[in-house]
């Protein structure tokens, strides 16, 4: 006889099937997962850690890197492992860097030979045969950075230093940042221990020389008051310098928008005053003789006394800003109509401009070529010292700023933020795009630069990979001079950072703000906001 359920039995039966199945799937999910935890993950670890030491990876690469194992030209790009025998070779303007565990790298700076000799669980030897390179190494549990150039041998641990091999006069030098480099030098054998702030030279068959490095720190640097007695308080515009007063003692030129002084190390030599007159450019030195535009008139002093000898009427509007420039034998003044030559001999400006541009920017000399760009126009120039366009085109906005040579390079900014790199020969080889508008760029060495932009900004830029490094806040004028980047802060303080050992600190100003640096004599030179001058430096 069959059995009929009642509904509300078949309902519960239903129920505890479905949670019996869901039960089953959950024992199944953790029965899954254990067996990853317990076998396939161990046998990863044991995989990479023994069996598969490629821990070597390659992290940056620019262009003109040659890579190559027994004589064979490889392809890589960023993220491949890299193994023992390799080697490598970076042509101009180029870079590569090596990355060995998240923290350790070794960075190849331009026209540099290196390989990779021996790769082990213990240690990681590289050859340098020539160029230079940089090793962040910190303190890992993993293989040892060694260095072997052909005449020393070095090994660290949690180290950061730079090794450099010139192959031509069989030298090589270690410059520590931080930590202890321990150096065995060959064939000779002497043991050397260089310490952070250390540099050693050392050379075939003779003794190592070991030398302190400048390290940048503050109890090294003073402020000296020069000029803090202004009777007008106007802002410097620029400084400018030459060797000229009292024999062998030189002097700077320094103009405010009311007043004209000229200053050496601890004395003012002359000042000027006009009288309802303002100066709108920076003054500049030309055979013994200073030259300063207002808005009409291009006055002329004699740099030894002061006195002004004469006055030369404009025959154009010049903008404010840094529109004077002396190239070779030449002084060129920028007027809203193009770039004109003045003649010393008759005292007068060109008829003609020499370049038609439009409210140019400050120009650029670099071997007998021109470059520039304009406020009005998108254009960017390049001409000869007879005024003929080599070439020019087009950027994507109105420029700001003046282009800069880096090398062999062009580097020129935009309203718009775009960065340019730009061959001699007139071929954008690279962009990159900023947030604020490029305000000024300012060459520091063969691997960085450095960009003001709006809201100030100073943007650190690798030259070879051109990507960013660092962004500095606040900034309202910056210089490059004797390996350091000297920042002018909007809040009064100076901040002072080593481009080669990278120390940072900063100086408050007793007045206001920094308005221009110059770089001289071992020293800068500081231009504030109410027209005195401050000296920071080293040496009193």
């Amino acid at each position: 006889m069959k059995e009929w359920l009642k509904s509300g039995e078949q309902k519960k039966h239903y129920w505890t099937d479905k949670r019996r199945n869901t039960l089953t799937g959950v024992n199944k999910l953790f029965i899954t997962a254990a067996i990853v935890f317990t076998v396939f993950i161990p046998v990863i670890y044991f995989y990479n850690t023994f069996l598969h030491p490629h821990t070597l990876v390659l992290k940056k690469l620019s262009h003109d890197v040659t890579i190559r194992s027994k004589r064979l030209t490889l392809l890589l790009a960023p993220g491949d492992y890299l193994k023992e025998g390799y080697e490598f070779k970076t042509g101009e303007r180029s870079t590569c860097t090596i990355q060995y565990t998240q923290k350790s790298t070794v960075a190849m700076d331009e026209k540099t030979e290196m390989n990779i000799a021996e790769f082990s669980k213990s240690r990681i030897l590289f050859g340098l045969d020539n160029g230079e390179i940089h090793i962040k190494e910190n303190k890992n549990k993993g293989a040892i950075i060694h260095v072997n150039t052909p005449i020393a041998s070095l090994y660290t641990m949690g180290t950061d230093y730079f090794v450099k091999h010139q192959v031509n006069e069989m030298v090589t030098i270690v410059k520590v940042v931080e930590g202890l480099v321990h150096i065995e030098t060959i064939p000779r054998k002497h043991e050397i221990m260089v310490k952070a702030g250390e540099e050693v030279i050392i050379r075939k068959d003779k003794v190592p020389l070991i030398k302190e490095v400048r390290p940048d720190i503050e109890e090294e640097w003073y402020i000296l008051p020069i000029y803090t007695q202004s009777p007008v308080k106007s802002a410097i515009i620029d400084f400018d310098k030459d060797i000229i007063v009292a024999g062998t003692e030189q002097s700077l030129i320094a103009g405010t928008e009311q007043s004209l002084v000229c200053f050496t190390r601890d004395k003012i030599i002359w000042e000027y005053i006009p009288e309802k007159v303002n100066f709108l450019s920076k003054p500049i030195i030309y055979n013994n003789h200073v030259y300063i535009p207002t808005l009409r008139n291009l006055l002329c002093f004699n740099l030894s006394t002061g006195i002004k000898e004469s006055s030369i009427e404009m025959r154009d509007t010049i903008r404010s800003g840094h529109h004077l420039i002396l190239y070779k034998h030449d002084l060129y003044i920028i007027f809203a109509s193009g770039i004109y030559v003045f003649d010393q001999k008759t005292d007068t400006i060109n008829t003609e401009p020499l370049i038609p541009v439009i409210d140019a920017t400050l120009p650029v000399f670099h071997t007998d070529i021109i470059f520039i760009t304009s406020y009005i126009t998108n254009e960017i120039r390049a001409c000869d010292l007879s005024g003929k366009t080599i070439w020019s085109f087009e950027l994507n906005d109105k420029s700001n700023c003046s282009p800069v040579v880096a090398d062999t390079i062009i580097l020129t900014g935009t309203k718009q933020g775009t960065l340019y790199r730009i061959t001699i020969e007139g071929v954008i080889e690279k962009t990159i795009q900023l947030r604020e508008s490029i305000i000024s760029i300012i060459y520091g060495n063969s691997r960085v630069f450095f960009i003001m932009a709006g809201g100030g900004k100073l943007y650190e830029i690798n030259l070879h990979t051109f990507e960013i490094e660092k962004v500095y806040y606040h900034v309202n004028t910056a210089i490059v001079y004797d390996n350091n980047v000297v920042m002018g802060m909007t809040d009064g303080r100076i901040k002072i950072i080593g481009l080669q050992i990278k120390k940072e600190f900063e100086i408050m100003l007793p007045y206001s703000e920094a308005s221009a640096f110059i770089g001289y004599d071992k020293s800068v030179y500081v231009g504030l906001q109410n027209g005195c001058i401050l000296k920071i430096g080293k040496e009193k």
